[in-house]
């Protein structure tokens, strides 16, 4: 004989929940950003990490190429290490950072 449970609720899972995709590691950031950015998250509907993501990386991205390119320029003291870099990919190629102001989702 066939039974089905209908309506019935499930056991809960064990353990701890599963990470949503695009979290990376932990990070200490000050309680008052952290609040602001839980607010425009909610407002704007999408993940926290996101959020903190898409603001962060054309400053970390410019960052590290400008660094990169220090090291490389002091580890062969001249510009032919550079060079050489540039021609492998366009790491170095400094690129405008996107515009800020309203973001998609505003009205």
């Amino acid at each position: 004989m066939d039974v089905a449970l209908v309506d019935k609720p499930m056991a809960k899972m064990k353990g701890r929940p599963r990470k949503p995709g695009g979290e990376g590691t932990l990070v200490r950031i000050d309680s008052d950003i952290v609040n602001r950015a839980r607010y425009l998250s909610a407002q704007l509907g999408t993940p926290i990490s996101e959020l903190l993501s898409d603001i962060l990386r054309p400053d970390i991205d410019r960052l590290f190429r400008k660094v990169t390119r220090e090291v490389l320029e002091a580890e062969k003291g001249d510009a032919a290490a550079v060079e050489q870099a540039r021609e492998i990919g366009d790491i170095f190629e400094d690129k405008p950072a996107p515009p800020k102001g309203r973001r998609k989702g505003i009205k």
